[in-house]
């Protein structure tokens, strides 16, 4: 059984307060459902669901209710089926719809821009590709022309840079704060001059914190036509032309123009000068070494994580 129930709250009084303005549509998830016991934000009595769910229209940390003879459940969290909570038998439960906090783009039904809570408090907004590979892709960088520069220091590659919609990088603090809640996998799109295109996938992608330099852990080289370039760099830090934790004795996002997860120094470098054709110095441009080879600067690349 499914059904919709829409509450509009507009200076409605109701147990003597009186609610803001808000709009709420709440799905209902079945009879006989299962209730969560966990994340109770308040608990009272109700006479219909119409005015449980008006209670928990007034509270922002209520995501969901249950009505089940005349008690009303607020709760903090989603109400689907697990193995901890309690049977409701004949129990109403609703989740409110417009008003869950997406923790990633496979989560998120929308394209483009749009805001998504990792941490379940935390805003932060991405760019969503939902049109490749089945969708759900979080992109965390972006090159497509010279518009904006890359060789920038470690405080700048730490935050967000660029535009969502052109060229950016989403930031190591971001990258962490998403990678260390959930495991993912990682896709690198490249396109050629010649707009031949390539891409690369790996598992159990994830970037340390700041105490470890951004360290970049995956698991294998899993797909793709572009070859694997980055099994080099796997369990190595970040580094910028200003912090150099590479393995030469030498600087290589310093020598190369770019910022990088070097070893000594790459067979990959995403991040270097943008060319105006392919034609570019050993190690310099937005390099690939396994598509291009070592004098190659990609015309286009991207760089994307999702849930596994």
């Amino acid at each position: 059984m499914m059904f919709f129930l829409i509450l509009l709250a507009v200076g409605w009084k109701l147990g003597g307060a009186t609610s803001t303005q808000r709009s709420h549509t709440y799905t209902n998830v079945g009879l006989n459902n299962k209730a969560f016991t966990e994340d109770v934000v308040f608990e009272s009595s109700a006479k219909t669901a119409l005015h449980c769910g008006l209670q928990c229209n007034q509270q922002d940390s209520c995501m969901a209710f249950t009505f089940d003879d005349n008690i009303c459940r607020g709760h903090a969290a989603v109400m689907t089926p697990r193995s901890n909570s309690r049977p409701a038998v004949g129990a109403l439960s609703f989740y409110k719809e417009n008003n869950q906090k997406k923790k990633n783009c496979n989560e998120e039904t929308k394209r483009g821009v749009v805001t998504i809570y990792p941490d379940n408090s935390t805003p932060l907004q991405v760019y969503c590709d939902q049109d490749t590979d089945g969708g759900g892709w979080t992109v965390f960088q972006r090159r497509q022309d010279a518009s904006v520069d890359f060789y920038r220091n470690w405080t700048s590659y730490q935050n967000f840079f660029g535009g969502l919609t052109g060229n950016f990088w989403l930031g190591l603090d971001a990258l962490h704060m998403l990678t260390s809640r959930q495991q993912y996998e990682l896709r690198v799109d490249l396109m050629k001059w010649d707009n031949t295109t390539g891409y690369a996938t790996y598992s159990n992608f994830s970037i340390s914190d700041s105490g470890d330099n951004y360290r970049l852990t995956f698991g294998s080289f899993t797909n793709g036509g572009a070859g694997d370039s980055l099994s080099y760099h796997r369990g190595y830090q970040f580094s910028t032309w200003d912090r150099d934790h590479d393995m030469r004795s030498g600087n290589c996002a310093q020598q190369y123009h770019s910022a990088w997860w070097y070893r000594d120094c790459s067979m990959a470098s995403l991040n270097g000068e943008y060319k105006p054709n392919s034609n570019a110095p050993a190690g310099h441009g937005i390099r690939w070494y396994n598509f291009g080879g070592n004098l190659y600067s990609h015309k286009f690349s991207e760089m994307k994580i999702r849930v596994a």
